[in-house]
């Protein structure tokens, strides 16, 4: 969108001021901005929840009186009119001073919905969406993810994608242009526990997110797994044109809703497309729960405890760090063409190996205790990524030594909800 455009209501009030003091080169914005965010608060409350309308209006970050000379930034969207408006030096208008440039009206540049939004993967998503003036809401349960990792600018509608109507609700009030669809139920074993509740959250969840995504002619960026998805007769680094025969429910309910994903593209000419990151790892995953590996050892040592490796030690993952994966989700929201990808390093390595790197990063000894190797889970699993390089322009850039050490940071911290890479 144009940014000097609004899309409709008050920011086109204000783009209209602004180019109305184009001749004269400058603009007072603080009183129309006043006024602009009084009439926004009083429209546009935060969702928190479908159908919600508290009685505090979101907060909103408001000028009172904002100097000339100063840059005025309105963003604004189809849904909640104006959202944002900041104020800062313009640079770089060759023969002006900043007392005499324009007030310069940004609009979003795309709505986003990312279900999961709460969660490890999904907040970090979030939070580069945000950075690049998008405008986000999240649609999380909240049943894994926390409320406490989401950026103040980011809107939290707490439902499940299990519950079609609700969803619906949201996505028709948001209409947005893409949505990020990671809200699943993520545990292997979980899965195996209880593979109907599984099924019911990854692939009818996802049913009911392409259901609601028709509605508005909505791109989708599904997140699978890389992991759990082909097999272990796979050839490694696995393709993604290699036959998936996943070896557990989770991995099963995976690929039934990259089915559906490729189905709707051919009965609905829709442009969806599919993410398959490898094992990711970073700030923000618990560190306490039955997945996220890396994490989980990073504790156990940083501790003193002893971690405990499920079968002999030789199975093999292909780590990529969380940065790289939320990279991967930007370029292919930014490719606006279907396909399927996979979003990982190309590199095994064993569970015995990453104890050694956490070993040398903490500078602390590693005495690990095995157990039983665990049903569902792959000997090995590595991606060929090389088609995201192709299509997307993407590279993994962060070192598995790296990455630890980031986490041992955050760890050490005390586990910030808002921490970053």
């Amino acid at each position: 969108m144009d940014q000097v455009s609004a899309a409709s209501g008050y920011g086109s009030q204000l783009c209209q001021a602004g180019l109305a003091g184009l001749g004269a080169g400058r603009v007072a914005v603080g009183a129309i901005t006043s006024r602009l965010v009084e009439k926004a608060n009083a429209k546009s409350p935060r969702c928190v929840s479908p159908g919600a309308r508290p009685s505090e209006p979101r907060e909103w970050l408001e000028d009172q009186a904002t100097p000339v000379g100063f840059l005025a930034t309105v963003s604004s969207c189809q849904c909640f009119p104006v959202r944002r408006v900041t104020t800062r030096w313009l640079a770089g208008w060759p023969g002006r001073t900043p007392a005499g440039c324009l007030a310069h009206i940004d609009c979003c540049y795309m709505r986003v919905v990312v279900t999961g939004g709460a969660g490890f993967i999904g907040s970090h998503l979030v939070d580069a969406f945000l950075a690049r003036d998008d405008e986000v809401t999240v649609v999380d349960d909240l049943s894994t993810g926390h409320a406490g990792r989401l950026d103040d600018r980011a809107v939290l509608c707490k439902l499940s994608v299990t519950d079609a109507p609700s969803l619906t609700h949201v996505i028709d009030s948001v209409r947005p242009e893409l949505i990020c669809h990671l809200a699943a139920q993520i545990d292997v074993l979980s899965s195996v526990a209880n593979p109907a509740a599984d099924a019911e959250a990854n692939v009818i969840g996802t049913v009911n997110v392409l259901e609601a995504a028709r509605g508005v002619g909505a791109r989708i960026l599904f997140c699978s797994s890389g992991g759990a998805l082909y097999g272990r007769d796979a050839p490694i680094p696995s393709l993604e044109d290699v036959l998936p025969l996943p070896e557990s429910p989770y991995g099963i309910a995976k690929h039934c809703a990259e089915q559906y994903i490729g189905l709707y593209n051919r009965l609905h000419q829709a442009a969806h497309s599919v993410l398959r990151p490898a094992n990711v790892y970073g700030p923000r995953q618990d560190p306490t729960g039955e997945a996220g590996v890396v994490p989980i050892f990073c504790s156990k040592v940083l501790a003193g405890d002893r971690p405990t490796i499920f079968g002999d030690g030789s199975a093999t993952r292909d780590f990529v760090y969380v940065a790289d994966v939320v990279a991967a989700f930007l370029a292919a929201a930014d490719q606006r063409r279907p396909g399927t990808w996979n979003i990982g390093t190309g590199t095994e390595v064993s569970v015995l190996s990453l104890a050694r790197v956490i070993g040398e990063v903490t500078g602390r000894v590693v005495d690990p205790v095995f157990a039983p190797a665990r049903a569902g889970e792959l000997l090995r699993s590595a991606l060929a990524v090389e088609r995201a390089h192709r299509d997307l322009g993407w590279r993994p850039v962060t070192g598995l030594a790296d990455g630890v050490r980031a986490i041992c940071r955050w760890i050490e911290a005390g586990t910030p909800d808002r921490a970053g890479f």
